[in-house]
């Protein structure tokens, strides 16, 4: 709230000449496309998330660049007393890996882990299904808006991974999974996990 009414001079002050378009940005006081989404958001049952809320992840909150905000679908664990473990690695893993990464992702959220993956093809999909069949709590964390699963052909499991856990992400709804969004969101998976199991991976893999 301080932010949107600081007026041009004050955040000048704070921002330095260096960040004219985020200078822009804030200028623009234009909350429709906010009224837009909390429409979206109460009529898809999308929770939001703000970086103050006491619900938002202790965990985001301490890594270098954490999310402003997080839309989620499905439940939130209990983060703070959940073991989590984020299990990631090449799309294209091969009958090996994918054998290695069920097997794991299964037998880590039997035992009670809470398991993080990025809902992709590959590796990401295997954990997140493995995790459903070991009976254990999931989360996979989007580069796109709530609204466009990608890829489309994992919509039904990331609707199984919200009933048994939650689908989230930075962006709003709506949003394109562009290539540059998946790099980045690979932080939220790393930061809300307390280890990274990499099942299959090449040498210049992003999953490294």
């Amino acid at each position: 709230k301080d932010i949107f009414e600081a007026d041009d001079d004050s955040l000048k002050k704070v921002l330095g000449a260096r960040s004219a378009a985020t200078l822009k940005a804030l200028a623009d006081k234009d909350l429709r496309q906010a009224h837009r989404i909390l429409d979206f958001a109460a009529a898809k049952n999308v929770g939001i998330l703000t970086y103050d809320d006491p619900a938002f992840p202790r965990r985001l909150q301490g890594i270098a660049t954490p999310p402003v905000l997080l839309y989620y679908a499905g439940h939130l664990p209990d983060l703070e007393n959940a073991y989590c473990v984020g299990v990631v690695g090449s799309r294209d893993c091969g009958d090996y890996g994918a054998r290695m990464t069920f097997d794991m992702a299964h037998d880590l959220a039997a035992g009670g882990a809470t398991i993080v993956s990025g809902l992709a093809y590959g590796v990401d999909g295997i954990a997140a299904a493995a995790a459903i069949a070991g009976g254990g709590n999931t989360l996979a964390v989007l580069g796109s808006g709530i609204d466009v699963i990608y890829p489309k052909e994992h919509v039904k499991l990331a609707r199984l991974v919200a009933a048994h856990g939650a689908v989230l992400t930075e962006y709003p709804p709506g949003t394109k999974p562009f290539g540059t969004h998946f790099p980045v969101r690979n932080r939220i998976i790393s930061g809300l996990s307390d280890a990274v199991l990499v099942t299959s991976a090449t040498l210049h893999s992003g999953a490294l």
